[in-house]
């Protein structure tokens, strides 16, 4: 995959983006044993998700700088690509489970 940076290999193991390491693996070995053209490992964050923010960039660090195969999108951005393309039901829905936000209960902290 030649995306890993040699300098920072031994951070990859950390608990907070060791997974993304192994999926990254993963997607990496399936294009080479079933020959696909192009794949990449991408993760979808809530963009206000500050934890995700901070392991997507904290595993980026891991990378060199020019790594083809890991692509990141905010759900907010996803969503918005999808209905550009696309008016079916499903997208609605995903967009009112994951991200509307506004439907949660206003909580009034007790005295």
């Amino acid at each position: 995959m030649n995306c890993f940076s040699a300098k920072n290999l031994d951070n990859v193991r950390r608990k907070s983006i060791q997974q993304f390491w192994r999926d990254h693996l993963l997607v990496g070995i399936h294009k080479r044993v079933d020959h696909f053209d192009d794949a990449f490992f991408a993760v979808l964050h809530p963009e206000g998700n500050e934890a995700c923010v901070k392991a997507v960039s904290n595993y980026r660090n891991c990378l060199v700088h020019d790594c083809e195969t890991f692509r990141v999108w905010t759900l907010e951005m996803f969503v918005e690509c999808l209905r550009q393309y696309s008016s079916a039901g499903w997208i609605d829905n995903f967009y009112s489970r994951y991200l509307d936000f506004g439907r949660l209960p206003i909580s009034v902290p007790c005295k």
